[in-house]
C-alpha cells in the first residue's frame, strides 16, 4: 500500500464505509513492520499524513487520524520501528531532509491545539533527546578504528550535526515566534510546548558549546531568542517576584552561613575540646538479652539511607547485671562491605557514659562520614561466658530504629576473630546490639511557622500532629508505620505556606528489607492552621478542610469530594507507586495553583483553587511497613520553585556568552571537553534509558506493535555498528 493512496482515504458517508476505512487503518498500523519495513517507508508515510493533515484537520473518528496518531506514538517509542526510524543505519541527507520536514510540521502547524497534541509532543521530546545525544557522543573522535569503520562514522557524523543544526535553528525561531506573539496575546498553548522542548535544548546545547560547527549559525539565533525572552521576562509579574525570590535566597543563605559559622566559633571557644550538640542514637529504643556464650563478634549489615556523620559508638548494656555497668571491654568496629576495611572502632567499658535509653558509647577519634545507599556492618566483640548478656531474636526481628539513617538488612558475625565479619544467619536481625550516634542540626536550623517567600531548607514533619502509629525519625524528615494494617494514618508537616510558589517531594520507599509499599498514599494539604483534622483513621482530602491527590486511584479528594484527575484520551490515570517513586507538591500562590507530579512528569494539568490564608502540607499512608521521606522539591534545595522563564532566561545568557567565548577561543585540541567525559559514560549513552511511561507520554495502551516494548538497550544494541564507534 502506497503512503499516498492514504490521501484518498477521505471520511465516508456511510456507517459501514467509515467500519471498514478504521477496519483497515487497523490492519495497516498491526503490519506497519511488514508493509514498511525500512526507516524511508515510515518517515514517507508520516509526512504525507502530516501534509495532509496541514490541508485538511482529520476528524478523530477518521481512519487516517487514527493512523497518525498511532504513528506518532510508535515514533516516541525506543527500538528499530520507533524513535530509530529517524536515524537510519546508512547516513542519507534526502532522508534528515525529510525528518526535518517532519518536525517543521509538528513545530510549526499548531499542534498544540489539536487532538494530537499529546502524540506529536512525546515524538518530539524522543526525537530531540535521541538527537542531542548522537551529537554528543559523536565528539568523541575514534581514531584507532579501521579505515571502513572511520569513513561510515565521519558520514554518520556529518548527517547528525547537519541534523542537529536545522532542528536547533528550528526550534529557536520556533520559540522566538511564539514568545514574540505572547507579547501580544496569550498563548498559553505554545508556551507549554516550549516549557517542554526549550530548556532539554539549552541543557544539551550547553554540552555543545565548544562545537564551531554549531556555534556559528545558532549565535544568532540564540541572541534572537534571549532579546525576546527578556521583554517577556521583564513583563511578566509572577517572573519578575520569582527573580527577587532567587536574590532573596542567595541573601539569606549567605547570612545563614555567616550565622552557623560564628555559632560554631563560639561552641568552639566555650569548649575547645569538642563543640557539645545533643545526640541521637539510632536505636528508639534498649535492647538486652540473656545470650553470653559466643567468643567473637557480633552485630548487623545496614544500608545507609541518608549521607551523614557519625560521631560515636556503642553498645547496649543491661539495666539490671552488675548494676547497669559493663564487666569487660567491648570493641566496637565499623566496616565497609565493599573494601572489607575497618572504618573506625572504639573501646567502650564500664567508664563510658551512657545515654537515656543505657547504651553505653565513646566518641571516635575522628567523625566518620557514612554515604548513602552504601552498605556497611556494626559489630561489637564479645566473649564467651563474659558476664556481659547481648541481644538475638530468632523469629521474625522487629527493631525499632531511625530508617531515616539505615536500614537493617541481616545480621553479621566473627567466631573467634577480630577482622572483617563475613559470616551471616538471619534477615532484619541486629545482634548484640552495637550501636552509633549522630549529632543534631546545627542549632541556627530552626523551622519557622510559616515558609517564606525565597523557600526553606529544610522540611520536617510535625511529631505532635501524627498517628500514634507512626514513628518520626531524628531528623525529622521521614515517617515510618509500626502499628496495625488496615488503618489510614495521616502526618502534617511543621511549617504552613502563606505566599509564594513552593514544591515538596514526597519519596516512598519500605521497611521491608526488599519489600514493597502498599500503593496506598494520599498527599496534599490541609486549608488553614487550625490544626483540627484527623491524624488516624482518614485520609487527607477526606474530611472538610483539607485537599489530597491518590495516585493509586487517579483521582483528587477535594474536601470529601472524589474528582477524577489526570485524565488522558477518556482514561484516569492510574499511577502504581513502587519503592522509590518520588510525587511532588507544587503550590502556587502567585496564581493560586496547585501542581502535582510523579518521577518529575507533572500529572495532569494543574489546578486552579481559590487557596486560604495558609495550607499545612501532609501526607496519608494506609499500608504497614510503609516509609515516606519528605525534602524541599525546588532550587538551591530549597522549597523555592522557580518560574521556568526565569530558569531558561539565566541558562539561555549564560549558554550565549560560552558560545561566544567558543569564537574567541576556538574549538577544544582533542576535541572532547573535560566536563563532557561523565556525560559520555552517562546511562543515556549506555542504553540505561527507559522508554517513556504512560504519566509522561501520550495514551497509554495505544499501540499494538509488539516491537514497541523494546528497551532502550536492546534497541541501541540492535540498530547498527554506527552506535558505537
Amino acid at each position: 500500500m502506497s503512503p499516498a493512496k492514504t490521501r484518498a482515504w477521505t471520511g465516508g458517508g456511510g456507517s459501514l464505509l467509515t467500519t471498514l476505512q478504521i477496519t483497515a487503518a487497523q490492519t495497516l498500523v498491526d503490519g506497519l513492520s511488514l508493509l514498511y519495513p525500512a526507516s524511508w517507508d515510515r518517515t514517507t508515510l508520516l509526512l504525507t499524513l502530516l501534509r495532509s493533515y496541514a490541508r485538511d484537520r482529520f476528524d478523530p473518528s477518521s481512519a487516517r487520524y487514527l493512523i497518525l496518531s498511532r504513528l506518532l506514538a510508535l515514533l516516541a517509542m525506543p527500538g528499530d520501528m520507533g524513535v530509530l526510524t529517524f536515524f537510519p543505519d546508512a547516513p542519507d541527507r534526502l532522508h534528515s531532509s525529510q525528518v526535518h520536514e517532519i518536525m517543521t510540521h509538528l513545530l510549526t502547524d499548531e499542534y498544540h491545539s489539536t487532538s494530537v497534541a499529546a502524540d506529536a509532543l512525546a515524538c518530539i521530546q524522543t526525537f530531540q533527546l535521541f538527537l542531542l545525544s548522537q551529537a554528543i557522543e559523536l565528539t568523541n573522535k575514534s581514531a584507532a578504528a579501521p579505515r571502513g569503520e572511520q569513513d561510515h562514522h565521519h558520514a554518520f557524523r556529518v548527517v547528525i550535526q547537519d541534523m542537529t543544526m536545522r532542528y536547533s535553528e528550528l526550534l529557536l525561531t520556533v520559540a522566538r515566534q511564539t514568545l514574540d506573539a505572547s507579547l501580544e496575546a496569550t498563548a498559553d498553548g505554545s508556551l507549554s510546548v516550549l516549557r517542554t522542548l526549550l530548556p532539554p535544548l539549552v541543557s544539551g546545547l550547553s554540552l555543545l558549546r565548544r562545537q564551531t560547527w554549531l556555534v556559528r549559525p545558532l549565535l544568532p539565533k540564540l541572541t534572537m531568542v534571549l532579546r525576546v525572552l527578556d521583554v517577556v521576562c521583564g513583563q511578566d509579574g509572577g517572573v519578575r517576584r520569582s527573580e527577587r525570590r532567587l536574590l532573596a535566597l542567595d541573601q539569606r543563605l549567605a547570612s545563614y552561613a555567616v550565622d552557623a559559622d560564628d555559632v560554631g566559633k563560639w561552641q568552639l571557644e566555650k569548649n575547645p575540646t569538642r563543640v557539645q550538640k545533643q545526640l541521637y542514637n539510632v536505636f528508639s529504643k534498649l535492647y538486652t538479652g540473656e545470650k553470653d556464650h559466643f567468643e567473637g563478634q557480633i552485630g548487623f549489615q545496614f544500608e545507609a539511607m541518608a549521607s551523614f556523620t557519625l560521631v560515636a559508638l556503642g553498645r547496649s548494656v543491661h539495666p539490671v547485671r552488675h548494676g547497669g555497668k559493663l564487666l569487660h571491654k567491648h570493641t566496637v568496629r565499623l566496616w565497609d562491605e565493599a573494601s572489607q576495611a575497618l572504618l573506625g572502632s572504639v573501646t567502650v567499658a564500664s567508664t563510658s557514659p551512657c545515654d537515656g535509653m543505657g547504651y553505653a558509647f565513646e566518641y571516635l577519634a575522628v567523625p566518620l562520614r557514612v554515604s548513602h545507599g552504601k552498605l556497611y556492618r556494626l559489630t561489637t566483640q564479645e566473649f564467651a561466658n563474659g558476664g556481659d548478656p547481648w541481644y538475638k531474636k530468632e523469629n521474625l526481628p522487629d527493631e525499632e530504629y531511625d530508617r531515616a539513617f539505615i536500614k537493617i538488612l541481616r545480621d553479621c558475625y566473627a567466631s573467634g576473630s577480630s577482622g572483617f565479619p563475613s559470616s551471616q544467619n538471619l534477615t532484619g536481625a541486629a545482634y548484640g546490639v552495637p550501636t552509633f550516634l549522630v549529632e543534631e542540626d546545627n542549632p541556627m536550623d530552626t523551622l519557622p511557622w510559616i515558609v517564606p517567600v525565597d523557600g526553606l531548607q529544610a522540611v520536617k514533619f510535625n511529631a505532635k500532629r501524627k498517628a500514634a502509629s507512626v514513628s518520626i525519625g531524628h531528623v525529622g524528615n521521614t515517617l515510618t508505620v509500626l502499628g496495625e494494617s488496615g488503618l489510614w494514618r495521616t502526618v502534617f508537616c511543621t511549617t504552613a505556606i502563606a505566599n509564594g510558589v513552593h514544591t515538596l517531594e514526597f519519596v516512598v520507599k519500605s521497611s521491608r528489607v526488599g519489600g514493597g509499599v502498599s500503593g496506598h498514599v494520599c498527599f496534599g494539604f490541609e486549608c488553614g492552621v487550625g490544626g483540627d483534622l484527623p491524624v488516624s483513621g482518614a485520609f487527607v482530602g477526606q474530611s472538610r478542610g483539607s485537599i489530597g491527590y491518590m495516585p493509586a486511584i487517579g483521582c483528587l479528594w477535594n474536601q470529601g469530594v472524589c474528582v477524577p484527575f489526570g485524565r488522558r484520551e477518556g482514561d484516569i490515570s492510574k499511577i502504581v507507586v513502587l519503592s522509590g517513586d518520588v510525587f511532588a507538591v507544587t503550590i502556587d500562590y502567585d496564581r493560586h495553583m496547585v501542581g502535582f507530579a510523579h518521577n518529575g512528569c507533572p500529572i495532569g494539568t494543574d489546578v486552579a483553587i481559590e487557596l486560604p490564608l495558609a495550607v499545612v502540607p501532609a501526607v496519608s499512608v494506609y499500608g504497614l511497613h510503609d516509609v515516606v521521606d519528605v525534602r524541599p522539591g525546588g532550587i538551591a534545595k530549597s522549597t523555592l520553585q522557580l518560574h521556568w522563564l526565569l530558569d531558561v532566561l539565566n541558562s539561555t545568557a549564560s549558554l550565549a556568552g560560552r558560545f561566544a567565548g567558543t569564537l574567541i577561543s576556538g574549538p577544544p585540541i582533542d576535541g572532547v571537553e573535560e566536563e563532557l567525559q561523565p556525560w559520555l559514560q552517562s546511562t543515556l549513552l549506555s542504553g540505561g534509558l527507559t522508554g517513556p511511561s504512560s504519566s509522561c507520554g501520550s495514551r497509554r495502551n495505544s499501540l499494538v506493535l509488539d516491537v514497541t516494548g523494546t528497551s532502550w538497550a536492546a534497541a541501541l544494541k540492535g540498530e547498527g555498528s554506527f552506535l558505537n564507534p
